[in-house]
């Protein structure tokens, strides 16, 4: 049995775009505007919902609002599907409940990669949803217990045992169950971006906003929603305490030096990992040296044997040759005197070259003791 999409929009070309991408794996249904839509839910029981935003009667974010307030159906994937795309008209699309942000004119594959990540997400979020309750019945202990400041105290404390991203982001959304925030988490890397969710799968439209909104100040609010930025990390508090203003105050000062511990803590697990590759890269060009050295000195003490063995052949075979060459004792004097002094001068380079072998012998020494070390 396929999966079923709801395609709330006044304009039959949109409808008639959709189905052409979806036909050929989902079931598909259409709604002209927003009231139509919202009466077409218990008859079609739709898997995902593809929702217009400018349509008469009623507009998508009130439809949105609509289906968000009613208990049967608030759990479903709304997909807003606009011309508009600006920061504040994604903003509202989130605020009225929506789970991701497609801009028209829209790619097929762009509008079939958006459903199914929303139909994947459905059963997840089902088991998430159960964890949560029993996740929250523990946090309202804790919180109780500790207080709000002795919170972020422990984070700090526990964050020090996380030595990566993913451990990191765990105790973060560990320390806002305390609270009973739901929080959003994108962390800036060298090689790119990293989200985590609390409810386990970040939502596209929350991981957009975030990156858009990194460089627009330190702390922005939108409602009950709010934004803390710093150079490593940002977060988005998805529930923040409206009604109660004093404590809406006081969380958003602990809050803020939450954020900024965990800044500094991402910096320090992103320092460790560079260090730990440049000791690996290090150990590796150790050895390769060591081993490029020792070559050298065993090719030097080969080539230096060979060298000293062929002068005392030379020699040998100078002296044996003087009977032949009918040399008067003289001329044998003056050319035995030359080839020794040639051969003593040899010895005195293969001295100095002694030397050498001692300066690479302490050079692979060192290299040894700091291969151990590293």
């Amino acid at each position: 049995m396929s999966h079923k999409i709801l395609v709330i929009d006044d304009q039959d070309l949109n409808f008639d775009l959709a189905e052409r991408a979806l036909k050929d794996d989902y079931t598909l249904a259409h709604a002209l505007n927003g009231q139509e839509g919202l009466d077409k839910l218990p008859e079609f029981q739709p898997d995902v919902i593809l929702l217009d935003v400018q349509m008469p009667v009623m507009d998508g974010y009130e439809t949105c609002r609509n289906l968000r307030e009613n208990p049967d159906y608030k759990d479903i994937p709304v997909i807003f599907v606009s011309s508009l795309d600006s920061v504040e008209e994604r903003m509202a699309g989130y605020d009225a409940g929506g789970d991701d942000y497609l801009v028209k004119p829209f790619q097929p594959d762009e509008l079939r990669k958006k459903v199914k990540l929303s139909i994947s997400n459905i059963g997840e979020k089902i088991q998430l949803k159960e964890s949560a309750t029993m996740a929250m019945d523990t946090a309202m202990q804790a919180i109780t217990s500790t207080g709000e400041i002795g919170v972020i105290l422990n984070f700090f404390s526990r964050s020090f045992d996380s030595k990566d991203l993913p451990s990191l982001a765990r105790e973060i959304v560990k320390s806002m169950n305390d609270y009973q925030l739901k929080v959003s988490i994108k962390i800036n890397t060298p090689d790119g971006i990293e989200n985590f969710d609390s409810s386990g799968i970040p939502k596209p439209l929350e991981t957009a906003l975030l990156e858009r909104l990194q460089d627009d100040g330190r702390i922005l609010d939108y409602g009950a929603r709010t934004v803390i930025n710093f150079p490593y990390i940002s977060l988005l508090f998805k529930n923040m305490p409206l009604e109660d203003q004093e404590k809406y105050g006081r969380y958003k000062d602990n809050l803020a030096l939450f954020v900024e511990g965990a800044d500094a803590r991402v910096q320090a697990i992103l320092n460790e990992q560079a260090v730990n590759v440049q000791q690996i890269f290090l150990k590796e060009m150790l050895v390769k040296t060591e081993k490029a050295l020792t070559d050298i000195s065993e090719q030097h003490h080969t080539h230096k044997t060979a060298s000293t063995h062929i002068m005392e052949q030379l020699i040998a075979d100078l002296e044996d040759s003087f009977l032949r060459l009918g040399l008067t004792e003289d001329q044998e004097a003056a050319l035995l005197e030359l080839v020794t002094k040639a051969a003593d001068n040899a010895v005195s380079l293969y001295d100095e070259s002694m030397k050498v072998d001692k300066q690479l012998e302490e050079i692979m020494n060192t290299l040894k003791t700091a291969s151990r070390l590293a």
